[in-house]
């Protein structure tokens, strides 16, 4: 094994370089008319990479491929490039740019290896990543194909936006004709539209490199083409710009000149925030760029693109100026990709119904979200208002001193860390993410406190506000959702927008206010239903952290979750299910919602579970009691602290043992998990085609684990147990099930990844297969409560009841309906409609939006029975039009209204 060297000097690197040689030397002894030895030819590339390259195949051709379609040159084209890049950093560093920086030139690029290969880069991507699934090569290749491909993916989608929406707004087309007003004068070809969009470019990818090195983002990237487009526009002669530009042009009159008049239009055409962009441009972009103007004050193109060439051969990844060509290599062919504006075809172009993404390009869709967000923060001041301050007031003791003193001190936090880990000088950025974070914070505090406040007392308010957990989640929360929107980028992978390119992507918000993931986690919900106006995208961003949550990041094994199930007996995990306390004027929905609340939550109440029947003990309060009423309840107790004794009164003495109790909030975190593992069992299950008498004994078995062995999942992923529970319990009751078989089918979930199967935590530092894992820990464990439903056996333990909803993510409330709120289909969309003779005249009236038949006429059956009720004179009807500002009728509460709110969720 090759270790690293004490230096990072050129001496040490050739050392090492030798050393791969005489070891892959004689790895790779084919003759000369083997395909990988003429491609190595064609490449010039070295004896060592050509070596590294054949024990690669010889590896790939041991390897499953079966399922997967690869022509054998693109292959060998991937295999040249994982070896070229082992050969370069044989070891890891912690930061793959501090190691590109001391390593010599890439022997070969991948714009090279495309160009030889004569494959596209999608097709590369694609072939890749499926050896990089089966071979799992060193950490340097997999980390910097990662790097190559989501630079491609924001490099690709900026210029999409670039040439088909930029130039042709700014700039006049060179051949264009038949239009007298739009032809050009004969001008030098150095400074034409093509000279000034090439200058644009380079200009944009040289900044990109110094400025944004550690950016992977869309919309920053974003911002720093649009700074380049304004300042080569300085240059630029008014008569190649189209109106109104060539106008503005002569306000600006040199690129040195202050005048913003350009940079205003721009942000007006293109939907950036005008403050922002102007602030980004002046203390970030237009430094840069004065340091590259000659004395002249002029941009040199030619000395601008050997720069670039410098560096692109240096990083050996994709000449991004062949973008400006148009090469074959680097355009994704399938319009489907989402660059529709990419492809070669320019008919195909104006086909914009088969992006994923609608009309909108990915710079479109990440633009419309900061949108949407900074809509919502905008208005607000990062500062309470006069309503927040007067419910701070209001409470006992009065929080807003803490707030703010918190609220401070975290700002330090985040700036600091935020600037060093995106390598930027200035703290504008950071400034100015944690602002609009702290706008969204208090806005959202203000929504959700002015709900508790009508049910909680001012003592209870005022105490879960003095909870520095409580303020901490939520600016976590609120700087999550910051980061996201601006972190969003186009995956070729999953062909959406996501934030996973962000290098701030969650959990990094957590590290950096030292908070746990089990506490960030009691918020999100709440978080999300006080904010209905949250872009979709976000929502769905905070659904999956919630899941990431649930299924491993709060299982590990420095997690408080642990200390917290460790204060109570086993056994006394779950909620009984046959609990006499009932509350006969709640529906179900309205007291999971309260259950829900960040102070049932946060202050966790600790509640007695009932005894046994016939037991002495007296209940002091039922777990459905409402912790708003202060003459039921005691002060709450913290999470995990022992239970309240047993009430003192009572009528025998008789001693008996106290009743169980169990804390609120952990008791929710296992449903939710259950729940989720339920949901991904039944699936899986489905797929395996087990039985369903069968698959109640694996969920039985799979709660047995969350709930009494925690343990077992420390440092793991509930899928790895969920997993090991099939296979264990179909080979206890006789069912033919492999392993094989399992894993296979866990692989076409949606959220399966490789790593959950290929490497599990079995003890300190060992990590190895499931397999291996179900063999020497999961076995040994359960297999005393695993045999007990052998049906051999006279008895089986009792099996758990199923969960009824099974529902990890949150329902949510739209914008300005508070009885409406959007769940999961209660029947599959796939389900056969009900025919007519099975509705009632109530039923045949409904309209389910994806019918296909007979939508047309329900739809106008509808309007027709609305209009004509229209037309009816009502006894209570409320005239908007006439209502005065300040007298508002009074409308009397209908004793029987529509509630949306108590349907219960339904499975997907």
């Amino acid at each position: 094994m090759i270790s690293a060297p004490t230096d990072d000097t050129e001496e040490g690197m050739k050392e090492i370089q030798e050393e791969i040689v005489s070891d892959y030397s004689d790895v790779y002894a084919s003759g000369e008319d083997h395909p990988l030895h003429q491609f190595c030819a064609r490449l010039v590339v070295p004896r060592d990479v050509e070596g590294r390259a054949g024990k690669i195949l010889r590896a790939v051709d041991q390897a499953d491929l079966s399922d997967h379609k690869m022509s054998q040159m693109e292959t060998i084209a991937c295999v040249v490039f994982m070896a070229s890049v082992e050969v370069r950093m044989p070891y890891l560093r912690e930061d793959l740019n501090e190691a590109v920086e001391h390593l010599l030139p890439h022997s070969v690029t991948v714009n090279k290896i495309l160009q030889v290969a004569d494959i596209n880069i999608k097709s590369f991507f694609d072939t890749i990543n499926i050896l990089k699934d089966k071979l799992l090569p060193a950490d340097s290749v997999t980390n910097y194909l990662i790097s190559i491909e989501r630079n491609y993916c924001v490099v690709a989608a900026l210029h999409n936006t670039f040439q088909t929406r930029m130039c042709s707004s700014v700039f006049r087309n060179e051949g264009r004709s038949g239009d007298e007003e739009y032809v050009l004068p004969p001008i030098p070809e150095t400074e034409g539209v093509s000279f000034r969009r090439k200058q644009c470019w380079v200009l944009f990818l040289l900044a990109k490199h110094y400025l944004l090195k550690e950016v992977k983002e869309l919309f920053p990237n974003f911002q720093l083409l649009v700074c380049a487009l304004e300042f080569v526009l300085r240059q630029t002669p008014s008569f190649l710009l189209h109106s109104p530009y060539d106008s503005f042009r002569f306000e600006s009159s040199s690129a040195t000149d202050d005048s913003t008049v350009l940079l205003d239009h721009l942000v007006s055409d293109f939907d950036l925030p005008l403050s922002e962009q102007v602030s980004y441009m002046n203390k970030i972009a237009l430094p840069y760029f004065q340091t590259l103007l000659t004395n002249d004050g002029q941009l040199d193109l030619d000395q601008l693109c050997a720069e670039y060439d410098v560096i692109y051969k240096k990083g050996g990844g994709i000449d991004e100026m062949l973008f400006l060509e148009r090469d074959w290599h680097l355009m994704p062919l399938d319009i489907t990709s989402g660059f529709d504006a990419l492809s070669i075809d320019n008919d195909r172009q104006k086909d914009k119904q088969s992006s994923p993404l609608g009309s909108m390009t990915p710079t479109r869709a990440a633009v419309s979200t900061v949108q949407q967000f900074m809509s919502i923060v905008k208005p607000m001041k990062a500062e309470p208002t006069k309503s927040l301050l007067k419910i701070f007031k209001w409470c006992k003791p009065d929080p807003t001193e803490l707030v703010r003193e918190q609220v401070l001190a975290l700002q330090n936090a985040f700036v600091n860390k935020y600037k060093t880990l995106m390598g930027q000088k200035d703290i504008y950025v950071p400034c100015c993410r944690y602002s609009n974070a702290i706008r969204l914070f208090f806005k959202v505090l203000e929504s959700m406190l002015e709900k508790e406040s009508k049910r909680l007392s001012e003592n209870l308010l005022g105490t879960l506000l003095q909870k520095k957990e409580f303020i901490q989640s939520m600016v976590a929360v609120s700087c999550e959702v910051t980061i996201a929107t601006f972190g969003q980028s186009w995956s070729q992978a999953s062909g959406s927008m996501t934030s996973e390119a962000a290098k701030s992507k969650f959990p990094w918000v957590l590290e950096i206010f030292d908070l746990q993931a089990y506490e960030f986690y009691k918020v999100i919900e709440s978080f999300i239903k006080a904010e209905p106006l949250l872009p979709a995208v976000i929502v769905k961003h905070l659904q999956n952290v919630e899941q990431y949550i649930l299924e491993s990041l709060a299982w590990k094994k420095d997690s408080m979750l642990f200390n917290v199930m460790g204060t109570w007996e086993v056994g006394q995990m779950t909620t009984p299910t046959n609990s006499p306390a009932k509350s006969p004027d709640k529906s179900n929905s309205v007291r999971a919602e309260q259950n829900e609340s960040p102070a049932h939550l946060f202050m966790s109440p600790v509640r007695q579970l009932f005894p046994p029947q016939g037991s002495p003990v007296k209940v002091e309060q039922s777990a459905s009691t409402p912790i708003s009423s202060p003459s039921k309840t005691e002060s709450p107790a913290k999470e995990g602290s022992p239970a309240h004794s047993a009430n003192s009164s009572s009528d025998t003495s008789t001693s008996v043992r106290p009743p169980a109790r169990k804390s609120q909030s952990l008791s929710h975190f296992l449903s939710r998990v259950c729940r989720l593992g339920y949901c991904r069992l039944s699936k899986l299950c489905t797929n395996l085609q087990i039985a369903k008498d069968v698959q109640h004994k694996i969920w039985t078995c799979f709660e047995h684990c969350v709930t009494q062995m925690p343990n077992l999942i420390k440092n793991r992923h509930i899928d790895q147990i969920l997993m090991c529970c099939i296979f264990g319990m179909c080979k206890v009751v006789g069912q033919d099930v492999r392993f094989k078989s399992i894993v296979h089918e866990y692989k076409t979930m949606a959220h399966a990844r490789p790593e959950i199967h290929k490497h599990v935590y079995i003890n300190r530092n060992k990590v190895d297969s499931i397999i291996v894992f179900y063999n020497h820990v999961f076995l040994q464990n359960i297999k005393p409560y695993i045999l007990q439903f052998s049906p051999q056996r006279p008895t089986t333990p009792q099996l758990s009841p199923l969960p009824k909803h099974a529902q990890a993510s949150p329902r949510h409330s739209l914008l300005g309906k508070r009885k409406f709120t959007v769940s999961p289909m209660k029947d599959s969309e796939f389900k056969t409609p009900a025919s007519p003779s099975q509705m009632t005249p109530s039923t045949r009236l409904l309209y389910s939006f994806g019918d296909t038949i007979g939508s047309s006429e329900k739809l106008k059956h509808i309007n027709a029975t609305m209009m004509a009720r229209g037309s009816m004179s009502a006894k209570k009807k409320l005239n908007l039009d006439d209502m005065a500002p300040l007298s508002t009728p009074s409308v009397p509460k209908s004793s029987k209204s529509l509630d949306f709110s108590s349907e219960p969720p339904q499975p997907e």
